[in-house]
């Protein structure tokens, strides 16, 4: 990963497909091991915005498997 920018609110990131799929796979682990009820108390975001961010993530993956 190599950090492109740094603003007061916001980063930009440049992911390797490894970084991009341990990425996709560390969500997979906490949507199997966290329960529904207290998934927002423990990642202080709703299930929803990180299912979203699995989709965006999902979709760069794709892009960078065709190469």
């Amino acid at each position: 990963m190599d950090v492109v920018e740094v603003q007061h609110d916001r980063a930009v990131l440049a992911l390797g497909i490894t970084e991009v799929h341990a990425l996709m796979n560390s969500i997979n682990e906490a949507f199997e091991a966290v329960e529904d009820w207290e998934f927002s108390i423990r990642f202080g975001v709703e299930k929803d915005f990180v299912k979203a961010l699995w989709t965006q993530l999902d979709e760069v993956s794709k892009r960078l498997d065709a190469g």
